[in-house]
């Protein structure tokens, strides 16, 4: 049983390493957007999402709700 729990953790891991990697290449992207208008106001998105183990639904949902605004 040790030999499983050692395969899961090291593949979630893995997808978590995974998902970063996802996440920091849209912020790259993200950031020429970004600072097309220096003049617009802020937005602030509030994410209230724990995401105690994984990116759940309502944490992924939040992140393209909130890429989506900072795209325009």
């Amino acid at each position: 049983m040790p030999r499983l729990d050692l395969i899961s953790r090291f593949d979630e891991q893995r997808a978590r390493r995974r998902l970063s990697r996802q996440i920091a290449r849209v912020e790259a992207a993200l950031r020429p957007a970004d600072a097309a208008d220096p003049k617009a106001p802020p937005i602030v998105f509030f994410n209230a999402s724990t995401r105690i183990h994984r990116l759940s639904l309502n944490g992924a949902f939040g992140l393209l709700a909130a890429w989506g605004i900072r795209v325009r």
